[in-house]
């Protein structure tokens, strides 16, 4: 859930100060000109922050907002939420918004969703655009019903989105990509993505990357795509700085540099991302950025894959993690231990190229009992997460009819987007099976797949 926007301007201790403040009528001036400080104690403020204290709990309700954010209390119970229960109450939008997210916060021991969309709906009814995007994704996360069957989901987000509100925008871009109560527009998702990721929504420009890396929808465009991925990382999203970093060691998008991605991914691993101690773990085997460091390798792949339950991106560890027990390199082999990796990392967070992996595997019998339907299940789950092996699996599939009907309609479509990857074997299926065709243009290749 996201707070009222920061205030900015002058001081708290000039915006209240400690004798104004008591004169100062419910809705007014001290609300419009303090910073906001959440749940930080700034010392230099504590005359103030006192002073408005002793308003808030007498006649007047505007300081209460203020106060609540300046001076937080151990307990989220013991003062913050009765001050801004009283300044909603007077009318104030943005404590009704943030007593909502408080509602809902892991902090308190009973959440109360009910409770919480009431108060976002109070909020959105005011005119407060994050609290229209609060709202819309109560009703999208299943925490209450959309009276309007998704549809006011869409025009919540699309308000405030209008207002600039950038969770709004990112909300709507996956409505859109995802084909969620709405028909599935990725073009239209990716410039709902662009308009987010420029207001300062970290989690749109890392969808941006995915996008644009894959070309999942859109025309392909890593230059782009890294660009994406560095501005999400300089606004602190870490599975963007290990995308940005990935295509540095690859060059895939950008002039290669093995020192410097990796040294972004050592950072970013050192900030707790699952993702970027994975694909550290991976320099390390290869010996790129790095000298080859098999132990540590190992250590931080196993570290990534424990993480997955709570970080998806910590797929791409259990991935690696599979393929070096499986194989046996590095470490003692284990198949068992390998093909449960494997299936950890597809089924728990459909990391693509797992799930290709497995398909595979069920496709040839190897390891694992021959099964083409559930190969063909697993490369189109690969495809469907912007894997062009995938891809190209699939459309091998449907050109066979293994494990599905016939389809050479589907199977030429599938592989001309591998082709145009850069997979070798789409490229001769097509010239096999369609002969007269010319050859797509194919695209540099990167190694590494990304996360949403």
């Amino acid at each position: 859930m996201v707070l009222s926007p920061k205030w900015f301007g002058v001081a708290f201790a000039l915006a209240l100060g400690s004798s104004g403040c008591a004169a100062a009528p419910a809705g007014g001036s001290a609300r419009a000109t303090a910073p906001l400080v959440y749940r930080v104690r700034v010392p230099e403020l504590a005359p103030a922050t006192a002073a408005g204290r002793d308003v808030c709990v007498g006649a007047f309700a505007s300081p209460c907002y203020t106060v609540a954010r300046a001076d937080p209390p151990p307990s989220i119970d013991a003062w913050e939420t009765p001050l801004l229960a009283r300044s909603c109450e007077a009318g104030d939008s943005a404590s009704c918004n943030d007593l909502g997210v408080l509602s809902q916060a892991r902090e308190h021991a009973v959440t109360d969703a009910e409770r919480a969309t009431a108060l976002f709906q109070k909020a959105c009814e005011a005119g407060l655009p994050v609290g229209c995007t609060n709202l819309g994704r109560q009703y999208k996360d299943g925490k209450a019903v959309d009276p309007d069957g998704g549809k006011g989901t869409l025009r919540l987000f699309a308000s405030a989105c209008e207002k600039d509100e950038p969770n709004a925008c990112f909300e709507l871009g996956d409505m859109y990509a995802f084909a969620m109560h709405v028909a599935r527009d990725v073009v239209r998702g990716t410039d709902l993505y662009e308009r987010a990721c420029a207001l300062g929504q970290a989690r749109a420009c890392r969808r941006l990357g995915f996008v644009y890396g894959t070309g999942l929808g859109v025309t392909r465009d890593a230059t782009r795509a890294f660009a994406r991925r560095q501005r999400g990382c300089a606004l602190g999203d870490a599975p963007s700085c290990a995308g940005a970093a990935a295509q540095l060691v690859d060059g895939f998008g950008t002039t290669r540099d093995e020192a410097a991605g990796f040294r972004l991914l050592e950072a970013t691993c050192e900030r707790g991302s699952a993702g970027a101690c994975a694909q550290l773990g991976r320099l390390l085997l290869t010996g790129r950025g790095a000298p080859v460091d098999v132990a540590r390798a190992a250590s931080l792949l196993d570290v990534s894959c424990n993480a997955v339950r709570v970080d998806a991106d910590g797929a791409s560890g259990c991935y690696l993690l599979g393929l070096l027990y499986r194989d046996g390199q590095h470490v003692s082999r284990d198949i068992p231990r390998g093909v449960e990796l494997l299936e950890r990392a597809c089924t728990m967070a459909s990391y693509a190229p797992a799930c290709n992996e497995l398909g595979v595997m069920h496709r040839q019998g190897t390891l694992v009992r021959h099964d083409a339907r559930k190969a063909a299940e697993l490369f189109g789950r690969a495809c469907d997460y912007g894997s062009a092996d995938g891809c190209t699996n699939l459309g091998a599939t449907y050109l066979l009819g293994e494990g599905v009907a016939q389809d050479l309609g589907k199977a030429t479509k599938l592989l001309r987007y591998g082709c145009e990857r850069g997979i070798e074997k789409a490229c001769m299926d097509l010239r096999v099976f369609r002969p007269g065709d010319p050859p797509p243009g194919i695209l540099p290749r990167s190694s590494v797949s990304f996360s949403l």
